[in-house]
């Protein structure tokens, strides 16, 4: 959050996978159909792989499945982590994560990946 708050950006927190659900999930039952709130507000959704109660593939799995089943248009997701190995990118491709970067954070490459999606 610390990082991407210097870029003036409305940042909602969760603090683990399954917050990170709930919270997708409870923004669209408070709106009506995807001319709404979730589809406005939610430009991009950065997830990182180890949190507690549900991991970010998990959680993206799930993200994922609730997008689609509400059709909501699709929201990026970012995995931040610092497991760089080909079977992490393997599973995270599988669960629909876009894009993979390791920690930490490089400034420039988040600032990039910021402009690219927002």
């Amino acid at each position: 959050k610390a990082q991407l708050s210097q870029y003036k950006l409305n940042v909602l927190k969760a603090f683990d996978g399954q917050e990170a659900v709930d919270l997708i999930e409870d923004l669209h039952n408070k709106v009506e159909g995807c001319g709404s709130e979730i589809c406005q507000r939610i430009k991009i959704i950065f997830m990182d792989y180890e949190m507690p109660r549900l991991n970010g593939l998990r959680a993206t799995a799930m993200i994922k499945d609730i997008i689609k089943s509400k059709n909501i248009p699709d929201i990026p997701i970012i995995l931040n982590t610092a497991h760089n190995d080909s079977e992490t990118k393997k599973e995270a491709s599988k669960v629909g994560i876009d894009i993979l970067i390791p920690k930490p954070a490089n400034p420039e490459q988040l600032k990039d990946l910021l402009k690219s999606f927002i």
